[in-house]
């Protein structure tokens, strides 16, 4: 993230944020072609807002303090000017069905009280959903939300690739968001109750995101509202939403705006400030900045996978299915979404998820995943001889799946759940099976997904063994900056797939897009640097043919030498400590 005057601004998703630290009030604001107006003055006099943020088109939302503990006052401003007021007890707030204005009452209270520290901040982010797209106005800002599972995609997200500080700061508001049994709650200021409504937005993310359930229930709405008639084919029904997802999509992109265009827009003197980004210590004059955004921008769309509109593709996909009428290749025609039965054995459960049209696994009681009945095949890798299903999951521009070993109880417990005789079986194609040197723990990863992707196979109580203990011994040597065995366990997961290294007195991360270092006991000595593509593919190509030299590469000259031998660049991001004390530590 960029820094300007104390604020944020994101690359995918443009918003600032101010504290004040002599107040703890804090500010966020949202780029637009309307002008953003915060009120953190309280109009009718008292103590100022707790927090404040302003939308895209012009309204905005202030929380004040009112009587009791827990108890708010949110004022919102339309887009005339004109005030609405709620109060709130964020006590009683329910995050699985609330509205904007009361989880900023929730997360207000949660970093007010000190039970989190950026709540409200993660929360906004979070809102936005997954991929930065959702937005809030005076349309829908009273609207019901499952905000608890935007909270926990958006979690999971960056723990799937890679952003350890980010995952751990939503993860505390997720979890204060799953504790206790929450109760909606306003008073009678309050004009709308829709508990009971889906809300459509939220519908149609779901359905894009490949959530037939969801597109089901957009079917059944229109239906019931006359929109479409029962004769009408719900797979062209979704075609129809598929299309007008492309044309948004088009005029998206023939409206975007340069950086230049969208900083001037969100404030007119932004070309007489200067910039900071992703926290570093270097400033960029205005047209320095524009230039470098600009730049980064349109090497991160060429290097972005291919748009994929996901309702085409699920109505493309039905099609298809409806023509075959079943699936084709040997012992997979046999199988029947309809024939799928719950099972359990010892280790395993087998449950058919019918709105899905899949099977879920659950080892010893937690969810591996759902898998399709094209995903229900054992696949074989040829040179370890390791067993593993793999079901490629919607969503992430298909960069994500879910894994799971096969033991013969899983093979058998499949075959009795899928009522077929024998469970399909293939050479594994599209993947490759790594084992981790030290554990000898296996994962498995799709090519190109190196830094970023993979799941670890834990395949037997052997492997579960050490994998535990790899996780204590990351909370054993750095306790500073792992705080629990939980914290161990996804940093051992992360080594497992090459991600996290282990050094003499921290641990460095290594990323597509950057790799650094943190510090046990000094945070000085913390150090990052930004890489592109071909320097991380060298870099790759170092790690297969070298082993790291842990007392050694907690120094970022160790780095620098790789990168001479190599042939990479890099950007260093020094730190403001770095900068006073003459790249000490470089």
């Amino acid at each position: 993230m960029l820094a300007n005057v104390g604020g944020y601004f994101g690359s995918s998703t443009y918003y600032s944020q101010r504290t004040k630290s002599n107040t703890g009030q804090s500010a966020v604001s949202f780029s637009s072609t309307a002008s953003i107006h915060l009120h953190m003055n309280n109009p009718e006099g008292g103590d100022k807002a707790v927090t404040s943020v302003g939308f895209p088109d012009g309204t905005s939302a202030s929380v004040y303090s009112a009587e009791g503990y827990s108890q708010y006052t949110v004022k919102y401003w339309n887009q005339n000017g004109n005030i609405s007021e709620y109060n709130y007890d964020a006590d009683e707030v329910d995050a699985g069905n609330a509205n904007y204005l009361e989880m900023l009452a929730f997360t207000s209270h949660l970093d007010k009280t000190g039970q989190t520290s950026n709540a409200f901040g993660d929360f906004i982010s979070a809102a936005q959903g997954v991929n930065g797209d959702r937005t809030y106005n005076s349309e829908n800002i009273l609207s019901r939300y499952d905000f608890k599972q935007m909270t926990e995609d958006f979690m999971n997200a960056q723990y799937r690739f890679g952003n350890m500080t980010g995952y751990l700061s939503v993860k505390n508001l997720y979890d204060h968001m799953m504790s206790g049994a929450f109760n909606p709650g306003t008073d009678s200021r309050k004009t709308v109750d829709d508990s009971d409504r889906w809300d459509d937005n939220l519908l149609l993310e779901k359905a894009q995101s490949g959530d037939t359930v969801a597109a089901r229930k957009i079917i059944e709405k229109n239906i019931a509202s006359g929109r479409i008639q029962k004769a009408m084919d719900g797979n062209e029904f979704i075609r129809m939403q598929g299309e007008i997802v492309q044309k948004n999509y088009e005029a998206a992109l023939k409206n975007q705006k340069s950086t230049r265009g969208r900083l001037l827009e969100q404030d007119p003197d932004a070309a007489s400030k200067w910039y900071m980004y992703d926290n570093g210590s270097k400033r960029y004059t205005f047209d320095e900045f524009c230039e470098f955004i600009d730049k980064m921008e349109a090497e991160q769309r060429a290097n972005a996978p291919a748009y994929r509109n996901q309702f085409l593709e699920m109505a493309n996909h039905a099609i298809q299915q409806k023509n075959r009428a079943g699936y084709s290749g040997g012992s997979n025609s046999e199988i029947k979404v309809s024939n799928f039965k719950e099972v359990e054995t010892e280790n395993y459960k087998l449950v058919p998820e019918p709105g899905i049209g899949g099977l879920r696994i659950l080892v010893n009681g937690k969810s591996a995943g759902v898998f399709k009945p094209e995903h229900l095949k054992i696949q074989e890798d040829a040179q370890t001889g390791t067993r593993v299903m793999i079901s490629e999951l919607p969503g992430f521009n298909g960069n994500w799946y879910d894994a799971i070993p096969v033991t013969e109880e899983l093979e058998s417990a499949l075959s009795e759940a899928m009522g077929v005789d024998e469970v399909p079986h293939k050479v594994l194609e599209g993947y490759y099976i790594g084992t981790h040197a030290e554990t000898g723990i296996r994962y498995v990863m799709r090519p190109g997904d190196e830094g970023k992707g993979g799941q670890v196979l834990l395949c037997n109580a052997v492997d579960e063994a050490r994998y535990k203990a790899l996780g204590e011994e990351y909370a054993r040597r750095y306790p500073n900056l792992v705080k629990s065995p939980e914290e161990g366990l996804i940093y051992a997961n992360f080594e497992i797939r090459g991600m996290a290294h282990r050094g003499a007195n921290g641990i460095v991360m290594t990323h597509p897009d950057n790799i650094s270092y943190n510090d046990n006991s000094d945070p000085k000595k913390n150090w990052s640097a930004m890489i592109g593509e071909n320097a991380w593919n060298l870099l790759l190509s170092w790690f297969r043919n070298h082993t790291l030299d842990s007392d050694k590469m907690t120094g970022f000259r160790y780095w620098d030498g790789i990168f001479n031998e190599v042939g990479g660049t890099y950007e260093r991001v020094w730190s403001d400590d770095e900068l006073k004390q003459g790249y000490l530590y470089q």
